[in-house]
């Protein structure tokens, strides 16, 4: 494991370097390392336990949905909200239908509950993979905009619909679980909004009145951020709610 961390500190380290040089040649960084984690997992160079694959991976998820969740700017939204409200409400659905359906076309004996696992992975847009895209200058603001904002908000549409297909399959295939499956992800999903909103309403409050009362250190204040989706996500898991709901409503409210 310690040689991978190695490599793919170092495969960081040269894209940083070169990231602008990159970016011009419309080479982002998801492209970069799915790349590298494609090599390093076809040459077998390394060996890592199903468990801390799961941990890293968990943790890396909970972490890109809070940071996206972040990064939008309320007053984009209450600006664009009816068209924002389009794309995620009209065009998204009916993009997860059309790939679910293509998806059973081309798969005809891949399971149901598998193939809506598989459409709501691919319909959503990702403006981190489209980067060259919506940093273009010769796109329209608003274009970008508006991307950049339904491409951070589809995840909190997304996911639910993911994590809910896959407790049907597995209540499908597991017949000690039988139907509960769906009705437990739905009770995990509620309670990890719920704990993300009230922590990240508490702690965002709370950080922002400390801020105001001086009693904060600007350089220390981003690792209390980074905390954030982190006791979200182990929050979430002790009370038996999904973390991922969590982190990600944490980071908008």
């Amino acid at each position: 494991m310690s040689a991978a961390m190695s490599l793919f500190a170092l495969v960081v380290i040269v894209f940083g370097a070169l990231s602008a040089r990159a970016g011009r040649a419309y080479v982002s960084a998801p492209m970069v390392f799915m790349l590298a984690g494609f090599v390093l997992g076809s040459t077998r160079f390394y060996e890592l336990e199903g468990s801390t694959i799961k941990v890293v991976a968990e943790l890396t998820l909970a972490l890109l949905l809070f940071h996206g969740a972040a990064e939008l700017r309320p007053r984009d939204l209450r600006t664009e909200w009816a068209l924002t409200g389009r794309l995620l409400f009209v065009a998204l659905p009916m993009s997860l239908a059309a790939t679910f359906v293509l998806i059973r076309v081309l798969l005809p004996g891949l399971d149901v509950w598998l193939a809506l696992v598989m459409a709501a992975a691919l319909a959503p847009t990702d403006s981190a993979l489209a980067t060259a895209t919506v940093l273009n200058p010769a796109v329209p603001v608003r274009v970008r905009r508006l991307l950049n904002l339904e491409s951070g908000l589809n995840d909190g549409l997304a996911t639910p619909v993911v994590l809910f297909a896959i407790a049907a399959a597995a209540g499908t295939h597991t017949s000690s679980r039988g139907d509960h499956g769906a009705l437990e992800a739905v009770v995990a999903i509620a309670t990890g909004v719920t704990l993300g909103a009230l922590v990240g309403l508490g702690v965002g409050r709370s950080l922002d009145h400390a801020r105001r009362r001086g009693w904060t250190d600007e350089s220390i204040l981003p690792m209390a951020v980074l905390a954030v989706p982190l006791l979200c996500f182990y929050g979430a898991d002790l009370l038996g709610g999904n973390g991922f709901m969590a982190a990600y409503v944490a980071g908008i409210t």
